[in-house]
């Protein structure tokens, strides 16, 4: 996923994927803002 460089949505849809479909705990909702926003800070497809 890392060569991928997602946008914050889409980063936001593979977690739920990740949960739904690869059997990943629920992350809570201020642990899964935590994740994205690393996530959308700095593996975007803007991040150098």
């Amino acid at each position: 996923m890392v060569q991928q460089r997602l946008s914050r949505d889409v980063w936001d849809e593979t977690l739920d994927w990740m949960v739904e479909e690869q059997t990943m705990p629920e992350l809570d909702p201020e642990e899964r803002a935590v994740i994205l926003d690393y996530l959308s800070t700095f593996l975007s497809a803007t991040s150098p």
